[in-house]
């Protein structure tokens, strides 16, 4: 097996294990943010899980898993593979006694997640827009993915899964450039050992998710509310839709209005983080290969 499905290998099981744990939070957080949206309502996360369950079933829990897991798997194998190559690509500080400083590595790190992150988010829009249609779903024409896609064809066209590209990308460039640039700037830093140091890499993978989390929560919020519904149920399109879902989210709380839900988004970052960058780590531990700086 060569280097590259041994990487390859190690992104999927780590990809796999994280979505499959971390699932749930983000059912329940894509429901409290469209019951805030309705009613206006800050639902309490433990009363809507136990009402979810009661009413819908534990597996209900794994709606949206299928476009979830698919856009994970996509959206992470080509982030990190595109991160490795830019960093080679771009110049490097030089370095002290043949040691690198993590600090001047920095702006080379951010500009190569940032390109990186880029060309990931451009490609995953379909499959956000299936995953939160999937769970907000309480017709059954969303009930499975090859139904999902077809009512959405059916409905509104192939371009569907063009809309609301451009906050995605906007979304996922913010998240996963504070992510990788601060996880992996943060591992070097608390390195305490040669070698696998998996105190460094849970306290790297804990504080990234959490800032990554923050910084893009409110982008999150208008993402998932405007995909969920049909645009033929959508008296404007595009930014000018957009615009009118911040303005009212805006109105209903503030600016605390943009982080209703929040709690649910930064458990489920704050497990999946360290679950994903450990796993990853071990997995490449055990294959004795690194995936170039990760």
């Amino acid at each position: 097996m060569s280097d590259y499905q041994q990487n390859l290998l190690a992104i999927v099981g780590a990809t796999f294990l994280s979505e499959l744990v971390t699932h749930p939070f983000e059912v329940v957080k894509v429901r409290a943010q469209i019951k805030f949206n309705k009613s206006g309502e800050t639902p309490s996360r433990l009363k809507l899980v136990r009402r979810y369950i009661e009413t819908s079933g534990f597996t209900n829990l794994y709606k949206g898993f299928s476009p979830g897991i698919l856009r994970a798997v996509q959206n992470q194998t080509l982030r990190l593979y595109l991160y490795s190559e830019f960093n080679k690509l771009l110049p490097q500080p030089p370095q002290t006694d043949g040691t690198a400083n993590p600090w001047k590595q920095l702006p080379t790190k951010f500009v190569s997640a940032f390109m990186s992150s880029f060309v990931a988010g451009l490609t995953g829009n379909p499959w956000v827009i299936l995953k939160v249609r999937m769970i907000a779903d309480r017709t059954g024409d969303y009930k499975n993915l090859k139904k999902a896609f077809s009512t959405i064809v059916r409905k509104d066209g192939y371009r569907e899964f063009t809309k609301g590209t451009s906050i995605t990308i906007a979304r996922g460039i913010l998240l996963s450039t504070v992510e990788l640039t601060t996880y992996d700037t943060l591992k070097y830093v608390l390195k305490t050992k040669e070698g696998h140091d998996s105190r460094a890499y849970f306290l790297a993978s804990l504080i990234s998710s959490f800032v990554a989390a923050f910084s893009s929560y409110p982008l999150d919020m208008i993402i998932t509310l405007y995909m969920h519904q049909s645009s033929q149920a959508q008296k404007q399109k595009g930014l000018k839709e957009i615009a009118t879902l911040a303005k009212h989210i805006y109105s209903k709380n503030g600016l605390k209005g943009f982080y209703v839900g929040f709690l649910g988004f930064a458990s489920r970052s704050m497990v999946y983080g360290p679950v994903f960058w450990n796993s990853l780590e071990y997995f490449n531990q055990l294959s004795a290969e690194k995936f170039h700086t990760f």
